[in-house]
């Protein structure tokens, strides 16, 4: 498979790597596990990078889950169909589904205001706070799916949840 682009761009610890030459197994697992990887061939990622560096919405709700154990929902969401592609809740009558389904509505209004707005602007983030709760919504870099999140206001700090949500979301693509 041969990348028809390449650049390298570092974002603190991160990087984002890609060369123009043959891309073989072999040499994919050489690259370090935490690297954030995009090739571009032909107008799609390459998929031995793709599936070896990116996390799947699994291991992502995995991952917020092991960040922030005392959380009350996560749910990693496609932006289009409001469908979870992954969940967990530490509550038993919190419906993941519906609170995804409407949470991509808050997205899609977003969106859309922006666009009305002509503003030269990506939504990054959403909090949403309530009495004893927040509720952040995180777009991934490709704004295909985010990641929804449901804390208990008391119990967690805001500015770590969304470091932890920002880290998350960088590695679904």
């Amino acid at each position: 498979m041969r990348v028809l682009n390449a650049y390298l761009l570092s974002q603190g610890n991160r990087h984002t790597y890609c060369c123009a030459a043959e891309h073989t197994a072999d040499a994919h697992l050489a690259l370090p596990k935490e690297v954030v990887h995009r090739c571009i061939t032909a107008g799609e990622c390459c998929p031995f990078l793709f599936h070896f560096l990116f996390m799947s919405p699994k291991d992502t709700v995995t991952g917020i889950l092991n960040d922030l154990p005392t959380l009350i929902a996560v749910a990693v969401v496609e932006t289009e169909t409001g469908m979870p592609l992954a969940s967990h809740t530490n509550i038993a009558d919190f419906d993941i589904e519906t609170a995804a389904a409407y949470n991509t509505e808050v997205i899609k209004s977003k969106l859309k205001a922006v666009a009305a707005l002509k503003l030269k602007q990506t939504v990054q983030d959403v909090l949403l706070t309530l009495t004893d709760q927040l509720h952040l919504i995180k777009l991934s870099p490709n704004g295909q799916l985010f990641i929804y999140l449901a804390v208990n206001s008391k119990d967690t700090n805001l500015a770590q949840a969304r470091q932890i949500m920002k880290a998350h979301s960088a590695s679904l693509g």
